[in-house]
């Protein structure tokens, strides 16, 4: 079994009972032209209104499962963009998307600089992110096990607050939705 389809099952529970209502909610809000960052296995390809927006997928290293998802849903082929550095224009895209990926950037006031260049004036960048929870037994664990699970995750962060990055960044953020205990956010930020 490819890394890829591993991911896909290791998350099915979760992408079951809770990320497609966070999915469905967020990315609905997509509107004209949207990149999505770190787009992974094309877990959110389902739940974009195709007919309102022009779709631009991008990841670190395109996979196999990527492009194949992208083609089955008649988008253009993904492009290889680090967040931190990416190949776009300055105010090129309406809407930005970026679900469960700032955990495992390493500069994220960079990439968080990157999206509002890459926006149009007005324009929306929609989130998924876990975060570091306002529960303090559970952020404890969250700090104690994340140098472990960075080395097994991807440089995955448990005990990153991706909120206030994208706060200091420039952000105004809305929070749509909050999983219990905080672990998980879907919302919308825009330029304060």
């Amino acid at each position: 079994m490819k890394l890829d389809s591993l991911y896909d099952l290791a998350m099915a529970p979760l992408e079951k009972g809770l990320l497609a209502a966070y999915r469905e909610l967020v990315l609905g809000r997509a509107v004209g032209r949207v990149l999505e960052l770190g787009a992974g296995t094309g877990s959110n390809l389902a739940f974009y209104n195709s007919t309102r927006l022009s779709l631009t997928l991008s990841d670190m290293e395109v996979s196999p499962l990527l492009s194949e998802r992208a083609e089955a849903h008649s988008r253009t082929a993904p492009v290889a963009a680090n967040v931190e550095n990416l190949p776009f224009s300055d105010a090129s895209f309406e809407t930005v998307v970026a679900t469960l990926l700032f955990c495992s950037v390493p500069n994220p006031a960079a990439g968080f600089r990157e999206i509002l260049r890459v926006l149009v004036p007005g324009g929306r960048y929609l989130f998924i992110e876990h975060v570091l929870s306002h529960c303090r037994p559970l952020a404890k664990a969250q700090q104690g096990l994340t140098p472990a699970w960075r080395r097994l995750a991807g440089g995955c962060r448990l005990d990153r607050d991706s909120v206030s990055a994208m706060e200091s960044a420039g952000f105004r953020t809305t929070i749509l939705a909050r999983s219990p205990c905080g672990l998980i956010v879907a919302g919308e930020a825009v330029l304060a």
